[in-house]
């Protein structure tokens, strides 16, 4: 079982997760056989008991003939049967909790290889629309404080399975970086009276220079201090804060579609992970000021000893130029 460990140097918390070290690697050459992959159709036997699929003409779980499938991570970092709301103990400055939560994998499509030409947005939709229902599911449960959505795409990125998959985690704390981002957020707020991002936005399209797509409910831009090279965010024009009850997870599937594929026109098969950061749980006082987002993070610099250090990233790719390049790639 899982334990959250809290580092008391920096007030932040570790999932030590053992299962994690037992997850298969199938990278391998493009072509390659995909017989042992377990998101591949006939596979189903390899991975736990689905959750929901859809676009199955068959009502029997777990066999072929599917668009998409939900099962749970067979190697989970945080897992349902860890006691619920325990508090951390421990010797002295050892503090520890169960690793309650929740690990799902939201297979998107049968296609063993993701590739970006082939985006079909509609199926995008529907699996955005399966990953905010999810989002809700685990939100509700006791115990559970924050759902992050996310996606690796590449051996870089940390996927060990090439096929295409987003994974949810349910966690029993809000992780630190959605805390300071909506700690900011409420702050301005409360010192400007409007959102932070909805102000930023009205910046950033004035200047124009970190500018990418401008859908009629989405903007995509490069941001001003982007950590990485190519750093996209992708976020409502307009005040929403949280991702899973969006009205626009269509518009926000064929824009991310569109990203991606000036994304690989400009890289070639690059590495990224893909975030979804949404508002933390209701109730929380900070909430209504969160403005939920997309963030897209090209692997194409490693963190070194520097960036680890010392905590600052150190990005060789102006965002200007980055934004430049992609608003070229799009109308390719």
């Amino acid at each position: 079982m899982s334990r959250i460990r809290r580092d008391p140097t920096a007030d932040r918390w570790v999932i030590v997760a053992p299962e994690r070290a037992d997850r298969p690697m199938l990278y391998g050459p493009p072509g390659a056989a995909t017989a042992a992959c377990p998101f591949c159709p006939g596979n189903e036997h390899l991975t736990p008991p689905e959750v929901l699929a859809w676009g199955r003409p068959s009502p029997a779980p777990d066999t072929p003939g599917w668009r998409g499938r939900v099962v749970p991570n067979r190697y989970p970092a945080l897992g349902p049967e860890a006691p619920v709301g325990a508090d951390p103990v421990g010797p002295g400055l050892f503090l520890e909790r169960p690793g309650h939560g929740g690990h799902e994998v939201v297979i998107e499509t049968p296609e063993h290889r993701w590739r970006p030409e082939a985006i079909d947005a509609g199926a995008l939709t529907d699996t955005l629309a399966v990953c905010a229902e999810r989002m809700k599911v685990w939100s509700a449960r006791p115990g559970i404080r924050y759902v992050l959505l996310f996606k690796n795409h590449g051996e870089a990125a940390g996927a060990t399975i090439p096929h295409p998959h987003f994974q949810l985690l349910a966690l029993p704390l809000v992780p630190r970086t959605v805390r300071e981002e909506a700690a900011a957020a409420a702050r301005h707020r409360r010192r400007e009276g409007t959102c932070l991002l909805c102000r930023l936005l009205e910046a950033e399209r004035a200047d124009g220079a970190r500018w990418i797509l401008e859908t009629g409910a989405l903007v995509a831009m490069a941001p001003y201090a982007s950590r990485v090279p190519y750093e996209v965010w992708l976020l409502p024009r307009s005040h929403e804060s949280r991702f899973e009850d969006s009205p626009v997870l269509g518009e926000t599937a064929e824009a991310l579609g569109g990203l991606l594929a000036a994304l690989a026109r400009v890289l070639g098969d690059v590495a990224w992970n893909l975030v979804v950061h949404t508002a933390p749980p209701e109730g929380d006082a900070e909430a209504s000021s969160y403005h939920w987002h997309v963030e897209l993070l090209p692997r194409t610099v490693r963190f070194a000893g520097f960036e680890w250090g010392s905590g600052l990233a150190m990005n060789p790719v102006a965002p200007e130029a980055a934004a430049r390049a992609l608003r070229d790639r799009l109308r390719s």
